[in-house]
């Protein structure tokens, strides 16, 4: 791995956390989905589906432009960090708070 390279978080995360929204997405797109869930489990009205959706891709982004930054301060590959912690979140952004900045490991 390049010495600029993110460190990744375990595959497991990125199955929950990216299944997730990936679930969410197929219910928020095709309502009938969520009805047929709807019939054996609990769920929240589409209404409710959608917001949830909407709110995990602000934070997404959020955490995304937030890596991109400390990852910048840090001298390691900002775009990268930026990238891999917009699509699986808190997990790659606590690895970069752990993270040294460049020179100092």
């Amino acid at each position: 791995m390049a010495h600029n390279d993110p460190l990744r978080p375990a595959l497991g995360w990125f199955l929950l956390l990216d299944g997730g929204l990936l679930a969410l997405i197929a219910m928020v797109i095709m309502p009938s989905m969520a009805a047929r869930i709807r019939r054996t489990t609990p769920l929240p009205s589409d209404r409710v589906l959608r917001t949830v959706l909407l709110a995990a891709i602000i934070t997404h982004l959020g955490e995304g432009i937030a890596a991109f930054a400390m990852a910048h301060r840090r001298g390691r590959d900002a775009r990268a960090w930026a990238i891999q912690t917009t699509i699986v979140g808190f997990p790659s952004l606590r690895l970069l708070s752990a993270s040294t900045a460049v020179g100092d490991e």
